[in-house]
């Protein structure tokens, strides 16, 4: 097959699995449980400024190179830096709220010859959707 061609068959979805088409739902979060901390800090020291009192802590730590105390350079950069997380967890946590809104609205499907409630994360390649007047379209 080419790339550039794509094979559909409406409401034959065991034909159209075949192809591993993308899912229908929706993510616009940047986190993950899991991924939360160590992107978030990645992110952050993408900054210069952040970086530049990272490097002075390291400095700092060093007895001969600086006889300033590390926890003058080590407390505003923690402050920095876990304000602004909290900002990144509060606005992720809303996109996943509004992710899950969004992907559980509801549809209805031609089944053969039955409409089927669905929700849009459920949709496949090749189902009809039934769209109303004024409907939003739930699709990728």
């Amino acid at each position: 097959l080419r790339e550039d061609v794509r094979r559909v068959r409406i409401n034959q979805p065991n034909f159209n699995k075949r192809f591993r088409y993308a899912n229908n739902s929706i993510t616009t979060s940047n986190y993950s449980f899991w991924n939360f901390i160590p992107k978030n800090l990645f992110e952050q020291f993408q900054n210069m400024a952040n970086l530049y009192f990272l490097f002075m802590l390291i400095l700092q730590l060093i007895p001969i190179v600086s006889s300033l105390d590390p926890f003058s350079t080590l407390l505003p950069l923690l402050v920095v830096v876990i304000l602004k997380a909290l900002k990144d967890l509060n606005d992720d946590i809303k996109r996943h709220i509004n992710d899950y809104y969004l992907n559980s609205q509801p549809v209805q499907i031609l089944n053969g010859n039955v409409l089927e409630d669905r929700k849009w994360r459920n949709i496949i390649v090749g189902n009809v959707v039934l769209l109303k007047n004024n409907d939003c379209v739930p699709v990728n």
